[in-house]
């Protein structure tokens, strides 16, 4: 299994047994801010089995730009820059105590992939 964890500074193995995949996962792959995130999407090398994200990622930009971002296929900055297609992702995880902002997140995400692949967390 292939994880994206976005989170600028939540630790993920603290969360190991919240979400066991963490401790076992093939690939752990943590970004701590939007930029860094963006850069992992490009990757379309890499199918993302997981992305756990957070709606706060210590600066301007948020989860919920990285999900606009997801829902426009592309980087902002850049239109010929694609971000990886949703398709090669399994599922996204909301993993913010931001309650209006994981709602933002979760109600796009949904429209982006269906109730079935987009779950919320409510971590600390």
């Amino acid at each position: 299994m292939k994880i994206l964890w976005i989170d600028d500074m939540k630790q993920p193995s603290f969360y190991n047994e919240v979400f066991p995949e963490l401790a076992t996962c093939e690939l752990l792959v943590i970004c701590r801010d939007f930029n860094t995130a963006r850069v992992a999407l490009h990757s379309w090398l890499i199918n993302w089995d997981r992305i756990y994200i957070d709606h706060d990622l210590g600066g301007e930009k948020t989860g919920y730009d990285l999900m606009c971002c997801l829902e426009a296929g592309q980087a902002e900055a850049d239109p010929s820059d694609s971000l990886v297609p949703l398709s090669k992702t399994g599922e996204i995880h909301i993993i913010s105590n931001n309650p209006v902002g994981a709602q933002r997140m979760y109600d796009l995400g949904v429209k982006l992939l269906g109730t079935g692949r987009v779950f919320r967390s409510s971590v600390m």
